[in-house]
């Protein structure tokens, strides 16, 4: 399992762009481990190669490991890349959803002004 994939797309986790003093910006919870590393990992431990020794190759702790196996036990691949674009489709809605609101309620309060 190569870890050293630099590439963004592909990747499990919630998006949340903080920035630091370069004015850089990185992500505080996404993932550094693709879909198909998540899954590979799994799939051992199902073929009955210890957790600890997986943990110790892939460089997680054990906590990590059985959080993937109640999040995503049982995905494939296509399932958990699928899973990501629905939870970002979801964000941006949410995110347009409370912009809505919040024009909504400045256009009310200037229609209770103005009358």
């Amino acid at each position: 399992m190569d870890q050293g994939d630099s590439r963004n797309d592909g990747r499990i986790g919630l998006i949340c762009r903080v920035g630091n003093d370069l004015g850089g910006t990185r992500s505080t919870s996404e993932s550094r481990f693709t879909e198909a590393q998540i899954v590979a990992a799994l799939r051992q431990a199902e073929s009955g190669i210890p957790v600890t020794e997986i943990c110790r190759k892939i460089e997680v702790t054990e906590t990590t490991f059985y959080r993937w196996k109640r999040q995503f036990g049982g995905m494939g691949v296509s399932e958990l890349r699928e899973l990501r674009q629905l939870s970002e489709e979801n964000r941006k809605l949410k995110q347009v959803v409370a912009y809505l609101t919040l024009d909504k309620t400045i256009l009310q309060e200037s229609l209770r002004n103005r009358w």
